[in-house]
């Protein structure tokens, strides 16, 4: 037997594959199969090579899957992997796997997001933020904001690549600098304590199951945050337009959703609006970069990395202009 999907199956006692794997799309850094055996269906994950050699990746990934399967035994809706022997990580042939349930059901793009599906996410991050887990072992705090430095080198690169986003990225610094400085001078400031959550709560890591519950997905950005940045971040995400805007119904529904329960914002509307828009900047900064790297100008990669990168910049930009709404909307909802 060497196909290595079917001897993961079986070290797991999963029973035999019934079914052709499907490959997923959608992963950034690591390869994922929807397999189905006979004793359910299942998402096999392969870890990336690179990641997983990195000093402490694989305890930290250990860590996180700890985490969720903690949370899900006190009903919170996160989706952890298998571990049958205390180790969500399966070492097969100097390759590491992970196994998760598949859960049946669609995720949303941002037409399709509705004003429950808000709330039901503002309801979801209380429901994490209350047990109040620390975070050790996990991912430390991050630093909401780039250093105009590494902005600087990124638009150099992006002259000498010719990449399609470097006119934009210029004429953006002005934007990018206030929203570090803003968002450095919030972060500072903060006085609520940290805690444990997802940090990555957008609409692609959570599946909506027929009967319209959330299963949260992707914890491997699990650590330390502070639960009001957390909680801004995800307004923005779940109140997105397609054009980047966004739909007050859907902000103040989550923000109310967090509220109705007893959830309290422990920072002001506009340290936190800074914090969160500052917190998109390591992400396009990745994209950046990411584009950069990605083989010559003609390849798909290539081409894809692009798009990402020019899509994160054009939304960052459309949020940051903004600001001041963002905030008035976020002030309106606490009281």
């Amino acid at each position: 037997m060497n196909d290595p999907l079917a001897q993961v199956a079986e070290r797991l006692a999963l029973g035999r594959i019934t079914a052709p794997a499907r490959a997923l799309e959608g992963g950034l850094l690591h390869r994922a199969w929807r397999v189905e055996t006979s004793s359910g269906a299942y998402v096999f994950k392969q870890l990336n090579r690179a990641i997983a050699a990195k000093r402490g990746a694989l305890a930290r990934t250990r860590a996180c899957e700890g985490f969720a399967a903690d949370l899900a035994s006190h009903r919170v809706p996160a989706i952890a992997a298998l571990a049958p022997k205390g180790d969500p990580i399966l070492l097969q042939d100097g390759v590491h796997w992970m196994v998760f349930p598949w859960v049946e059901g669609t995720t949303l793009a941002a037409g399709s997001i509705r004003i429950a599906h808000a709330t039901t996410i503002g309801e979801a991050l209380l429901a994490i933020h209350r047990l109040g887990r620390p975070a050790a072992g996990l991912g430390e705090l991050e630093q909401p904001f780039v250093t105009d430095a590494e902005w600087t080198s990124l638009t150099r690169a992006s002259g000498a690549a010719g990449t399609q986003w470097t006119a934009a990225l210029a004429g953006a610094r002005g934007e990018l600098r206030v929203a570090g400085t803003r968002a450095e001078a919030a972060f500072a400031g903060f006085r609520e304590p940290v805690l444990a959550s997802h940090r990555d709560l957008d609409p692609t890591n959570v599946v909506w199951r027929p009967d319209g519950s959330p299963a949260l997905l992707d914890w491997e950005a699990a650590g330390a945050i502070h639960p009001s940045l957390e909680l801004v971040r995800a307004v923005f995400d779940w109140s997105a337009n397609a054009d980047g805007t966004l739909e007050r119904a859907r902000f103040v529904a989550l923000v109310e959703g967090y509220r109705s329960h007893g959830g309290v914002l422990g920072e002001g509307a506009a340290p936190l609006v800074d914090a969160a828009l500052g917190a998109m900047l390591p992400w396009l900064a990745y994209n950046l970069r990411r584009s950069l790297a990605e083989g010559d100008a003609a390849s798909d990669e290539r081409r894809r990395a692009d798009d990402a990168a020019r899509e994160s910049l054009s939304r960052l930009r459309v949020l940051v202009a903004g600001r001041n709404e963002w905030v008035s909307w976020l002030r309106k909802a606490q009281v």
